[in-house]
C-alpha cells in the first residue's frame, strides 16, 4: 500500500531511541508532536541529533506550558495522561535538553494563541492567508497571552 508514490517519499517504523539510520543522514529533521510521548525526551532529542548532517537542521514542536490532565486507569488504576502526554515544555525546559559542542545555534519560538483554539475561530482563520493568520495571532498573544505551542529548532555546527 504505497500513500505517496515517489523516490524522495518513504515510510519507516522505528524506536525514535535507536533509529536505523546513519550518522549524519539528514539535512533537516521534523519531530512534530512526539517528544511530549517520549519517557526520556533528552535521549530524543539526543537520537535525531545524531541523524542531522553537519550544517543540518533539527526541528521540534511541541505543546507549550501544557497543564497534563490524568484520569484513573480502568485496567491499572493508576493515573494515566489523558492525551499519553507525559511532559510539559516551556522555552527554558527544551533548552535543556541538549547542549553538545556541535550546536551551532538554538533558536524557539512560540505561536497559536489557546483562547483562539477553545473559541475554535480555526474554522474561519483557515481561509485567510497565513501573514495574515500570523497577525492575529500575534495580536491575540499580545492581548491574552495564552500560547499553544512551541518549535525549537538546532542548527549543527559545520
Amino acid at each position: 500500500m504505497n500513500k505517496y508514490q515517489s523516490s524522495n517519499h518513504a515510510a519507516v517504523v522505528a524506536d525514535s531511541l535507536n533509529l536505523p539510520f546513519r550518522n549524519e543522514s539528514f539535512d533537516l529533521i521534523i519531530a512534530s508532536e512526539i517528544i511530549e510521548h517520549v519517557i526520556q525526551p533528552e535521549l530524543l532529542i539526543k537520537e535525531l541529533f545524531r541523524c542531522v548532517k553537519k550544517n543540518g537542521v533539527l526541528i521540534i514542536s511541541t505543546p507549550y506550558k501544557e497543564v497534563i490532565k490524568y484520569s484513573l486507569c480502568i485496567h491499572c488504576n493508576q493515573k494515566t495522561p489523558v492525551n499519553a502526554h507525559l511532559h510539559s515544555f516551556d522555552e527554558k525546559k527544551l533548552l535543556s535538553l541538549y547542549n553538545d559542542k556541535d550546536l551551532k545555534r538554538i533558536e524557539w519560538f512560540t505561536f497559536g494563541n489557546k483562547a483562539l483554539m477553545h473559541l475554535r475561530l480555526h474554522v474561519i482563520l483557515k481561509y485567510l492567508p497565513f501573514y495574515l493568520w500570523k497577525l492575529i495571532d500575534k495580536m491575540c498573544n499580545l492581548l491574552i497571552n495564552r500560547r499553544a505551542n512551541i518549535i525549537l529548532k538546532l542548527t549543527k555546527k559545520d
